[in-house]
């Protein structure tokens, strides 16, 4: 019988972005990889890797009725395909994920939680549906994997998973990352976007929306003293688009914004940069930070869980309070101001990404899935032994 494996997850550029490495590892383990996600752009890119894909509408929201109709879809496919291995992404996804795996009886059922929704500071309606949801969900899970330490302290003490285990995050491609290039890079997106030698480059890699808080840095700017020029680019797409651009042209920083939208030269740009920024409300360990530290590039974030596993501030950046533009300005400017500064927290952050890299991750989720897969065929033989036992007494 073929091994088959399965990724749910919200939408399939999840899993272009953070999974497929993982994904071409099962597959040359001889795995038939299923994704299950709402049909977006990346869909393409997956199929060409061999990977099935499964459009099942998934609704971020967990209140939303169309997602008892993706539950059943789910439980349908699972039901049929047969699966050996489940592994769900994504808060909605996952639940959806798990409950069809329950249903459908897949042996070996994990979760990596990208950052729960409920974690110190979330409000409190965050607190009263996820929690109580993971809490049961938990023990539908055979292994639970954090990408954090304030996630994988909660897990530990709280859940009750088979397992629950820390990973240093979704991997990151060092050598794609590498900042040899960067003169040539600096080069041509300055060119491109017509900025000067003097000026300096802040560039922060995330989708336009109110967690990702573009707009705590586009409100620190009119903080910032008049003699350091400044240009940020903001590169993603997002429903703040619109207000992003008002907001700037309100405080008349409105030709220091440049709104990049989606760009597949991230590593260019990330090169070019002087400093690079992620002013989240909430993160899990945040994957542009990582793509920072590989290049060697001083990062400003704000003081969350997830950056702040990655930011020690002082030595590799700066963390900075959400919502706090004059702290911002401040972190910035002294950056800014300070190039020895900068290149010295470059290579000290650089120094400190290798456990981070993709093939590190790659090797601990295969041992995991090995671990869980060995714990599960023991357990049904000890089970079959016992059956076996009680009829011939």
């Amino acid at each position: 019988m073929t091994r088959k494996a399965a990724f749910v997850a919200s939408v399939y550029r999840h899993f272009d972005l953070f999974h497929v490495p993982v994904m071409e590892m099962l597959q040359r383990e001889g795995y038939e990889v299923h994704a299950f996600a709402e049909d977006d752009y990346a869909k393409v890119r997956l199929q060409e890797r061999g990977i099935i894909c499964h459009d099942i509408p998934i609704a971020r929201s967990p209140l939303k009725w169309s997602n008892i109709s993706a539950a059943r879809l789910l439980i349908s496919h699972f039901k049929r395909e047969q699966f050996q291995l489940l592994h769900v992404h994504t808060p909605v996804a996952s639940i959806l994920g798990r409950i069809a795996g329950r249903v459908a009886n897949v042996p070996a059922v994990l979760y990596t939680a990208h950052g729960f929704h409920f974690y110190k500071g979330a409000p409190l309606p965050f607190w009263m549906l996820y929690y109580p949801v993971e809490r049961v969900m938990s023990s539908w899970t055979d292994a639970l994997i954090t990408i954090n330490r304030e996630d994988f302290d909660r897990a530990s003490n709280e859940f009750s998973a088979d397992e629950v285990l820390y990973v240093p995050g979704v991997g990151v491609d060092i050598e794609r990352f590498a900042p040899e290039n960067t003169s040539v890079a600096k080069a041509r997106i300055r060119a491109e976007l017509n900025i000067a030698e003097d000026e300096h480059l802040v560039v922060c890699v995330a989708e336009l929306n109110d967690n990702k808080n573009q707009m705590q840095l586009i409100e620190a700017l009119p903080h910032l003293p008049s003699h350091l020029k400044v240009r940020c680019l903001l590169v993603g797409v997002g429903e703040h688009d619109v207000l992003l651009k008002k907001r700037a042209e309100e405080l008349g920083v409105a030709d220091s914004l440049h709104l990049l939208g989606y760009r597949l030269d991230v590593p260019d740009l990330i090169a070019a940069s002087d400093v690079c920024t992620l002013l989240s409300k909430r993160e899990g360990l945040p994957r542009f930070l990582l793509e920072a530290m590989a290049t060697g590039r001083p990062i400003l974030a704000t003081n969350i869980r997830g950056s702040r596993d990655l930011v020690q501030d002082g030595e590799t950046g700066y963390l900075v309070p959400v919502g706090d533009s004059l702290a911002t300005a401040n972190a910035l400017e002294r950056l800014l101001a300070d190039e020895e500064l900068r290149g010295e927290m470059g290579r000290t952050i650089r120094e400190r990404v290798a456990p981070y890299r993709t093939e590190n991750v790659v090797r601990e989720l295969q041992g995991i899935y090995a671990d869980v897969l060995r714990k599960k065929q023991s357990h049904t033989q000890g089970e079959a032994a016992v059956g076996r036992g009680g009829l011939s007494s």
